[in-house]
């Protein structure tokens, strides 16, 4: 809550410049945010386009049946325990002792890819969503009026 005085017709503080620092601070926010996402995407995309497919055992499988569409698949490579984010109701297409492929880069340990996914249309979608969302912050940073 901003508690503002006025003094005349002028207000006493500095709101304008808090409204601006605030857009700022959603600008840096979000390219803060953006950065490791990018990594992520950037790298699923090497895996996409340049891993193998591998088999894998597969040791856990999340309950999806109550309407969970997240969770974690455990299974096994080369005799080492891994896990993956799965979605949707994975408990109906995959099984504990399942043998299954999935995509792996072996200069990227520990991080698997399910064979179908395409991290390139995930990556377009959070790349637009986020332009918008700072365009956004760079247009009302400018259309803040200054207050002298």
């Amino acid at each position: 809550m901003f508690i503002r005085i006025i003094k005349g017709n002028k207000p006493v503080g500095s709101s304008i410049i808090n409204k601006k620092s605030t857009w700022v601070l959603c600008i840096l926010i979000g390219i803060g945010i953006s950065i490791p996402i990018t990594i992520g995407v950037l790298r699923q995309c090497k895996i996409y386009t340049k891993g193998s497919l591998v088999k894998v055992l597969v040791v856990n499988v999340p309950d999806n049946s109550r309407g969970n569409s997240n969770g974690r698949m455990n299974f096994e490579f080369n005799g080492k325990p891994y896990d993956i984010s799965v979605r949707g109701p994975v408990s109906k297409v995959y099984h504990v002792g399942d043998t299954i492929l999935l995509r792996y880069l072996n200069e990227d340990e520990g991080l698997f890819m399910l064979p179908n996914k395409n991290p390139i249309i995930d990556g377009l979608l959070y790349f637009i969503a986020m332009s918008i969302a700072i365009a956004g912050c760079v247009y009302y940073l400018i259309n803040t009026p200054v207050v002298k």
